[in-house]
C-alpha cells in the first residue's frame, strides 16, 4: 500500500497490505530460527575443537586462534570496500 493510497483515503488496498505484512512476518520468523539452528551448530563445532585442542590451554595460542578465525571470516573495516563489487575478470 503506498503513501498516497492513505493520503486520499483510498483503503481498497488494506486487506492486501495487512496479508502481506502477516506472510513476511512468517517468513522472518523461518529465516531467524535457521539463522539461530546454524549459528548453534557452528558453535557446537568450534567448541569441540578448542575443547580437544590441547594448545587452546596456552593463552597466546588461544588469542592467536581467535584473531585467525576473524581473519578467515574478513571482519573488521576492510569488508566494506569489497562486499558487493563484482568477482574480478581479466
Amino acid at each position: 500500500m503506498d503513501l498516497d493510497a492513505l493520503r486520499f483515503g483510498d483503503f481498497s488496498q488494506l486487506g492486501q497490505a495487512i496479508t502481506d505484512r502477516e506472510q513476511m512476518a512468517k517468513k522472518l520468523a523461518t529465516l531467524e530460527t535457521f539463522y539461530e539452528k546454524g549459528t548453534a551448530e557452528l558453535g557446537a563445532a568450534y567448541g569441540s575443537y578448542l575443547k580437544e585442542n590441547p594448545r587452546m590451554d596456552v593463552p597466546s595460542d588461544r588469542a592467536d586462534w581467535t584473531q585467525d578465525i576473524k581473519n578467515a571470516y574478513d571482519t573488521g573495516s576492510g569488508q566494506g570496500d569489497t562486499r558487493g563489487r563484482p568477482a574480478y575478470k581479466d
